[in-house]
């Protein structure tokens, strides 16, 4: 699917978030857990071009070995605020996940989450070990966690 966009001005933040588009292959550690590993896909919206559905499904690997066949997605909207220059990721209901804001050189965006007494710090690095690629690190804090999610996302040429 060709996107066509509805503006002719690009920010960094603006061509990161078209890039995003397409599906994508996720390496995920959860930290102690364990990992999962599967497919993304962000699809543009049908009503505009600042909105992006995101949906990820993952085969989960427990350290303890107990997985058998288990299966986890997760599903967000990701919108770009073309006042703030920012991206926004929501769940789906519609509640804040996170607002990124990026850092001077445009390849890095960090945002917080607060989850009743957890707190989730989100950095999406854009610069990427290799073109094609981005890497979501989440340091998660509470009263009973302290753990770091590391996701890997390599674009999937394969689905060209």
């Amino acid at each position: 699917m060709t996107m066509q966009w509805a503006s002719s001005a690009t920010t960094k933040t603006l061509e990161v978030f078209r890039s995003l588009v397409g599906r994508w292959k996720i390496h995920r550690s959860l930290g102690s857990e364990g990992t999962a590993a599967g497919l993304a896909v962000f699809t543009p919206s049908r009503e505009t071009d600042r909105i992006l559905k995101y949906r990820e499904d993952l085969e989960v690997t427990l350290k303890d070995g107990e997985t058998k066949g288990m299966t986890a997605y997760q599903e967000y909207v990701y919108e770009y605020d073309e006042r703030r220059d920012q991206i926004v990721t929501k769940f789906v209901d519609g509640r804040l996940f996170f607002e990124l804001n990026f850092e001077a050189e445009g390849q890095v965006a960090k945002g917080v989450h607060l989850c009743g007494d957890d707190t989730y710090r989100g950095t999406y690095d854009f610069g990427g070990e290799k073109e094609g690629s981005f890497v979501l690190r989440v340091e998660v804090e509470g009263p009973r966690k302290g753990h770091t999610i590391l996701t890997r996302f390599t674009k999937d040429e394969e689905a060209k």
